[in-house]
């Protein structure tokens, strides 16, 4: 499975696993922003995190975490 939509009342939901569409997403975080729904349940745990924040705001900490999932450093964690 590549991509499953999700229907809800008054919402469409998109999961994608395909690494192509992934880097196409997180390439244009402002065309695919997270939801204000998502954005109200997780703040409530995790604060302003790269999890619910969008904009600018995510992409310094996008930034930020990028080194942390190089593959040289997931190949330590995950041999």
């Amino acid at each position: 499975m590549k991509t499953m939509r999700i229907r809800l009342p008054f919402r469409r939901m998109f999961m994608i696993n395909d690494p192509r569409e992934i880097d196409r997403v997180f390439g244009d975080a402002e065309q695919f922003r997270k939801s204000t729904v998502l954005q109200d349940v997780l703040e409530l745990v995790l604060g302003d995190s790269i999890f619910v924040s969008n904009g600018e705001v995510w992409k310094r900490q996008r930034r930020m975490m990028a080194p942390a999932f190089e593959l040289a450093r997931l190949k330590v964690v995950f041999e």
